[in-house]
């Protein structure tokens, strides 16, 4: 079998593989075993395991940017880059998308991103923004321009809980066999993403929670950084702008937070 198809077979066994059972929770003997083919040959085309895990996520994460940057670029373009429910159909239709294009590795795959996303290691974060964080950056801010009453440690809160959400329910069959149960067509999964986006526009533009001094102190702290200048106005705005913490430092806060 030439190379190319060997190098294929690898690929899809550790995809399912991960996605089962974790990153830690295999091994490049077992992947070699279920591709067929010696671990020789595993270290032979990827060289290690980050490097096996790092082509996983990228072989089809690849696509799936390139679809959300032209949704992105074409709201933009619109002048709609205010919508927050186009906002979150940049994030949740190219995975929906691909979800409908090959139902069982599409969601084998959403299962290994929301497997990446919990993973609190900081390798497993370094790569997610080493590759995704452009767009999910720039799709960030344009959320914080479009609900600027929400303050930013709130709503990146909220994004997070997003992703998580968007996560779980497309790795999850059982939400589309309920639709398939209650009448709705086919294309199960997209009617259920349209639910969830619905869903998750409520939660974003909701008002600030109770925890009110807290809020009040960091929305008067961007109502006073927008006083001050354009640029610190645009970076208290953005919860996913490069000062921000990333969602597992607000994951761990939250944790702290709970403990205390």
């Amino acid at each position: 079998m030439p190379p190319a198809d060997t190098r294929t077979r690898i690929l899809d066994r550790a995809e399912r593989l991960f996605a089962e059972s974790g990153f830690e929770g295999v091994s490049l003997r077992e992947v070699g075993r279920a591709a067929r083919v010696n671990s020789a040959a595993v270290h032979y085309h990827f060289g290690s395991r980050e490097a096996l895990v790092e082509a996983v996520v990228l072989r089809r994460m690849e696509a799936v940017q390139r679809r959300r940057r032209e949704l992105l670029d074409a709201l933009v373009a619109e002048g709609a880059a205010r919508s927050v429910r186009r906002l979150l159909g940049v994030l949740v239709d190219p995975l929906v998308e691909l979800v409908l294009r090959e139902p069982r590795a599409g969601r084998a795959y959403v299962r290994l991103l929301a497997r990446l996303y919990a993973d609190r290691k900081a390798d497993a974060y370094a790569l997610a923004m080493r590759h995704f964080g452009e767009v999910h950056t720039e799709l960030g801010h344009h959320l914080a321009r479009a609900l600027p009453d929400v303050p930013p440690p709130v709503l990146a809160r909220r994004i997070a809980l997003c992703v998580q959400a968007t996560l779980a329910t497309l790795a999850d069959p059982a939400p589309y066999a309920v639709a398939r149960a209650a009448g709705v067509p086919p294309d199960a999964p997209d009617a259920v993403a349209r639910e969830l986006v619905d869903f998750m526009a409520g939660g974003l533009c909701a008002p600030a929670g109770a925890r009110g001094d807290e809020v009040a102190a960091s929305a008067s702290d961007v109502r006073s950084a927008r006083a001050a200048s354009p640029a610190s106005a645009a970076r208290a705005a953005s919860p996913y702008d490069v000062h921000a913490p990333d969602p597992g430092s607000l994951v761990r806060a939250g944790e702290q937070e709970r403990a205390g």
